[in-house]
């Protein structure tokens, strides 16, 4: 079992790649050192300068493109193997289920998520924001490491971590208490994330 580009993943990357190329690449950097060239005192054709402006988003893209596909085969693929939860393509971390300490289902709430999502009109925004809180699956390794696991944004993450609990239903402690270090660390930004506290 593992996660895969989907359609819709894939429209997103593409619309971030495109982009990432025409603002930064086109309006940032070409811009910008067109405009710091000239004030130095260069003078180009027009022609030059549409070539140096076409050089450097093509630069941009490819690289934005490269750090991109590494991010994505670092941290974006996923698997799960006769009990072994894998991560990376190549493999970068592993996570032998059977030997985790217990499983915490949900992530600590910050002091500031009800004045910010506490209001009475339920929000798109809102509900997806609780859900990254209430859908991870804490993981805890050892003592003091933790995974924050949630694939839901993934394609075939659904399957994977319904799959994954089923492995560790009997690892769950719904009754867990966050500690003030455990709140201090474990955010959403670290989901999928090896936590050392």
């Amino acid at each position: 079992m593992k996660t895969k580009i989907t359609f819709r993943v894939g429209i997103s990357l593409l619309l971030e790649f495109v982009l990432v190329s025409i603002f930064f690449g086109a309006v940032v950097f070409s811009g910008g050192l067109i405009t710091l060239f000239e004030y130095m005192g260069f003078e180009y054709a027009i022609g030059t300068r549409q070539i140096m402006a076409g050089c450097i988003v093509l630069v941009t893209a490819l690289t934005f493109g490269y750090f991109r596909l590494r991010q994505y085969k670092e941290k974006e693929v996923w698997s799960l193997d006769r009990g072994i939860l894998s991560r990376g393509a190549p493999v970068n971390l592993s996570v032998d289920l059977s030997a985790l300490e217990k499983v915490i289902p949900g992530l600590p709430k910050s002091k500031w998520h009800n004045f910010f999502y506490g209001g009475k009109h339920r929000l798109k925004e809102q509900a997806m924001v609780d859900a990254m809180y209430s859908c991870t699956l804490t993981l805890k390794l050892s003592a003091n490491e933790y995974l924050p696991l949630y694939l839901f944004n993934f394609g075939g993450g659904l399957e994977l971590m319904n799959e994954i609990a089923r492995n560790v239903s009997d690892k769950v402690d719904a009754e867990h208490q966050f500690t003030d270090q455990e709140r201090k660390l474990l955010k959403p930004r670290k989901q999928n994330t090896v936590v050392r506290l």
